[in-house]
């Protein structure tokens, strides 16, 4: 039977944090929600984690994959929810989120944007959602996080799911595929949140690379592309600076 929302988790030795991760899921599952884990073959103790609440998780696949955006696409395929959202594994979902998500997916819009919430060891910092699409700098910055992304599955097939492609920034050429097409949008502000340390920020460097040709294609601007690229290499380089000082 399909279900109104499936929740995408893929993981990659992610012992960690997948606990955190799906526990935030389970406290808030319905009869609506299908709750769907792709896991890269890990290679630690991930999936004796994941085991252990097979019987509250509706679908678990563990086999090799081309990547994140390879198997984010790959949960897509195994999904029967109306809506899809992906919940990375280092990351959780505030309590109430999901109803909240549930509440609005009623009103049948094409996409629904929670809160996105930026944790480190240190701090907590809200990340600034953009809600008013002329005011979208997409040469510089995303206007919101992927993880508060909720769109109809039929809407991501027809924009071709992830480009494999891009190994880092696909999630933001997505985005912005989606900013282009789509019009119906819905904002709440619940929270997703968001730890840092994934793949982009381990490799930021080649991440902003990709995001300049990305920015590139869909600012129509070469010019503003590489503006955004200094400017957020600069904004990165001092970030890095300031935490040496303190």
């Amino acid at each position: 039977m399909s279900k109104k929302l499936s929740i995408i988790t893929v993981v990659y030795n992610g012992e960690k944090y997948i606990e955190s991760a799906i526990k935030s899921v389970l406290h808030q599952k319905t009869s609506e929600i299908e709750y769907i884990i792709v896991d890269g073959l890990s290679t630690d103790e991930t999936m004796k984690i994941v085991n252990k609440y097979q019987d509250q998780i509706d679908i678990i696949v563990s086999e090799s994959d081309q990547g994140i955006y390879d198997a984010m696409n790959k949960g897509v395929r195994h999904a029967s929810g109306e809506y899809v959202v992906f919940l990375n594994s280092d990351d959780y979902y505030n309590d109430g989120l999901i109803r909240s998500c549930l509440e609005q997916i009623y009103y049948n819009p094409d996409v629904v944007i929670t809160n996105t919430l930026i944790k480190s060891e240190k701090e907590e910092k809200l990340f600034k959602r953009i809600e008013y699409k002329e005011k979208y700098k997409l040469y510089l910055q995303i206007p919101f996080m992927h993880p508060s992304v909720v769109i109809k599955r039929t809407i991501f097939n027809e924009l071709g799911g992830f480009d494999l492609n891009y190994k880092i920034a696909s999630d933001c050429d997505f985005l912005l595929k989606m900013i282009s097409k789509v019009n119906v949008f819905c904002y709440i502000n619940d929270c997703v949140v968001m730890r840092v340390g994934g793949i982009s920020d381990s490799s930021f460097k080649q991440g902003r690379k990709e995001y300049r040709v990305i920015y590139s294609k869909f600012s129509g601007s070469k010019l503003k592309a590489w503006k955004g690229y200094f400017e957020s290499m600069l904004f990165y380089r001092l970030h890095k600076m300031m935490q040496v000082v303190k």
